[in-house]
């Protein structure tokens, strides 16, 4: 007998590719949160879930299939929106554009100097032209 797996299932009730996949992501990512929420997470670790998946759907989604969670996931919510991102991540302060003002040609380490920054920037580093100049400075 074969068993629907969850885009075959979500098919038979709508044609809609949002929604579809909006039901897809939260699949697939809840967990992400989850665990968090269960075990613990400090603001990075928050931040860093904003950046995979929209935390408002993904806690509605939570409250949903575990209703005993609903103080915890009002507190993370709640952290959420001071942070700026129930609905959106926190939007990095460097960019490519950033890195070439700055004299880097395009490479393949663009990616890698971005992601840092980007990390950086989530667990509290204040990132100004002062401190981007002493970060590539030091990456040689």
């Amino acid at each position: 007998m074969h068993l629907p797996n969850a885009q075959e299932i979500l098919g038979r009730f709508t044609n809609d590719k949002k929604i579809t996949n909006t039901a897809l992501s939260l699949l697939a990512n809840y967990n992400t949160l989850l665990t968090i929420l269960q075990n613990g997470y400090s603001l990075y670790d928050l931040k860093k879930a904003a950046t995979k998946l929209k935390i408002d759907s993904t806690l509605r989604f939570i409250e949903a299939l575990y209703p005993s969670l609903l103080d915890s996931i009002e507190v993370m919510r709640k952290k959420s929106e001071a942070l700026g991102i129930l609905h959106n991540p926190i939007p990095p302060k460097v960019t490519g554009k950033d890195l070439l003002a700055m004299g880097l040609s395009p490479s393949p380490k663009f990616k890698r100097i971005l992601n840092e920054l980007y990390d950086l920037q989530l667990q509290g580093e204040t990132i100004d032209t002062h401190f981007l100049r002493e970060y590539l400075q030091k990456r040689g």
